[in-house]
């Protein structure tokens, strides 16, 4: 059924983590909404028997509103990951030099200090922007300022992250290490000393949506406009909305001839397939096999619990004899983006008045993902909130004022139930300078939710 020219409180465009956050926050606050989006889930896209994972793969023991969410996989070590060069395979426990061993110590303790900021930032981050949450924390914004290649250079860290961090990056974010800030980058280490899971999404999306699903709308907006009155008009393929709050909870690069959005961090594409056969001899018996790209078209080879392998790459059509003496491919999910990689600008998420970002805009990830989500849901909780403290203040400084109105002496019509009513003081409200009467306290409440639309 469409719907035409529809009056709500926020249409949420999006049906990923952070679309489902926010819809969830403002749910449980009884608050109006309908959430627009081509499909529920977003990246946490799996095969139908959920053994592989198309998007979003693993969940750390720091993923506090996420992990009730999911079921745990088993545990991700780093022991099973392996890169290969062409020559030779290494992992993190296979490098014998000392001097690395110090190098790496270092480059754990630095990580373990980004992680106690960003925990610290997402306990904030619900009730107030990135951008607040950094200015207040010197440390974290320092190093979400300062590209990764500055850091290590200062630190003598170039043979550790040429062996390991970067061809990670490059695996599972499709970037360099030049290309990204410390904070992320040092981000990418944290399954290196973390309880990390593989994660299982097969409960996730019925948890999310519990109590709304009838707010759901499967369809695509088109355009979303600014209204002179500071509502928005959104076009559909459901039908036309008017709303007073919007909040963009897709990618930047699905919603560009959407709304005019910031577009200031790196979006990569990819390709992930789901195959299965007989690896090739050096690759058999590995379960992760990370590959560089300057020589190979695929970025890892990760063995999943079924004997199948999750493929990521850039290439729509890598050359799987190089890996496989035989295989077939189960499925294929070409991503645009895949990630979303920050640089050293925050986005304000507050993007126009009563319109807001969520996603990973900023900080890209499952966890911050759903908060950001959040943080839009509590600032159209707080907005509504206010209006309808000042709308009470407003009709007792209107009832105070109520002592000097004469009142008619002829019965008057209730702008609502239309019935002829003798006028009384204690259920009237000025409007605009004109004093409506009516018959009851459920009107006047009524008129007033009406004004303040």
């Amino acid at each position: 059924m469409k719907h035409k020219n529809k009056n709500v409180q926020t249409i949420i465009i999006g049906g990923g983590i952070s679309g489902l956050s926010c819809a969830k926050k403002l749910h449980s606050a009884g608050k109006e909404f309908v959430l627009i989006t081509k499909d529920l889930g977003g990246r946490m896209k799996a095969s139908p028997s959920f053994v592989a994972n198309f998007g979003a793969a693993y969940v750390t023991e720091d993923y506090h509103h996420v992990l009730p969410l999911v079921k745990k996989g088993e545990r991700m070590r780093i022991r099973d990951f392996y890169y290969y060069t062409g020559k030779k395979f290494s992992n993190l426990l296979s490098l014998r030099r000392v001097t690395y061993y110090f190098k790496i110590l270092k480059l754990v303790y630095f990580s373990w200090r980004i992680r106690q900021h960003l925990l610290k930032y997402r306990k904030k981050a619900p009730e107030k922007s990135m951008r607040e949450c950094f200015e207040e924390d010197p440390f974290l914004l320092k190093y979400w300022l300062m590209p990764a290649k500055d850091f290590i250079r200062k630190h003598h860290l170039q043979d550790i992250n040429s062996y390991v961090v970067d061809p990670t990056t490059s695996a599972t974010a499709f970037v360099r290490y030049s290309q990204v800030n410390t904070v992320y980058y040092l981000a990418m280490i944290f399954p290196v000393f973390l309880k990390t899971w593989i994660v299982d999404f097969s409960g996730t999306v019925e948890k999310l949506t519990k109590g709304y699903k009838k707010r759901i709308k499967l369809g695509e907006v088109r355009k979303v406009k600014k209204r002179k009155d500071g509502k928005y008009d959104i076009q559909s393929t459901i039908g036309n909305f008017v709303a007073k709050s919007v909040v963009f909870a897709a990618p930047q690069k699905h919603l560009r001839k959407v709304y005019k959005l910031p577009s200031m961090n790196i979006q990569q594409d990819a390709y992930v397939f789901h195959a299965q056969g007989a690896r090739k001899k050096p690759f058999a018996r590995k379960k992760a096999v990370v590959f560089s790209d300057r020589y190979y078209d695929v970025h890892m080879l990760w063995r999943q619990r079924d004997g199948t392998d999750i493929v990521y790459t850039q290439h729509g059509k890598p050359d799987f004899s190089r890996y496989y003496d035989s295989h077939t491919v189960l499925d294929k999910v070409h991503w645009q983006p895949a990630m979303v990689i920050p640089t050293c600008c925050i986005i304000d998420q507050e993007i126009d008045e009563n319109a807001y970002i969520a996603s990973d805009f900023n900080v890209s990830g499952l966890e911050d993902s759903y908060i950001s989500g959040l943080y839009a849901a509590n600032q159209i909780i707080k907005k509504s909130s206010l209006m309808k403290k000042s709308s009470s203040q407003l009709a007792s400084k209107q009832q105070s004022r109520g002592s000097s109105v004469t009142l008619p002496k002829r019965k008057v019509r209730d702008p609502i139930c239309k019935m002829l009513i003798k006028a009384k003081k204690n259920v009237m409200v000025t409007h605009r300078g004109k004093t409506y009467f009516f018959c009851g306290k459920s009107c006047k409440t009524e008129f007033e939710q009406q004004i303040e639309k």
